[in-house]
């Protein structure tokens, strides 16, 4: 009987230990699973970033490149404009126009002359009249 007994137990043993072994090999399997999941949407991820930065530097490019076109295309218009300018300076209507700084120094003597310094802002002016007819108040 007690051989029957320790063959039981050795049977319920070896059971259990091969209950456990199993799990643990489903639970490593299912780890192994998901890792590969999570390394193949990583994977994904990856790659699409990737060519978002791709299309980004693409899309910056291009506008580097646009806007070297469109300045490009303008430097003949500024040239010409300068030019017209210049060629204007030279006439005399383009040089009465064209003073040298010290015109400014006539538009201050001129405000001076218009607004003395002592004279506060608004002192001469008269009150407004009232219209003909308005009742007061």
């Amino acid at each position: 009987m007690l051989w029957k007994l320790l063959a039981g137990a050795g049977a319920l043993a070896l059971a259990a230990f091969l209950v456990i072994m199993y799990g643990n090999s489903r639970a490593h399997g299912g780890e192994l699973e998901e890792r590969g999941k999570w390394q193949a949407a990583q994977l994904v991820a990856e790659k699409t970033n990737g060519d978002q930065r791709v299309a980004n530097e693409q899309r910056v490019t291009a506008a580097v490149a646009g806007w070297a076109q469109r300045f490009a295309d303008r430097q003949p218009i500024i040239l010409r404009s300068h030019d017209t300018v210049t060629a204007y300076a030279q006439t005399p209507a383009g040089a009465a126009l064209c003073l040298a700084p010290e015109r400014v120094y006539g538009i201050d003597a001129l405000d001076r002359a218009l607004f003395p310094a002592g004279t506060p802002a608004g002192a001469g002016a008269a009150a407004v009249p009232a219209p003909a007819g308005a009742p007061p108040g």
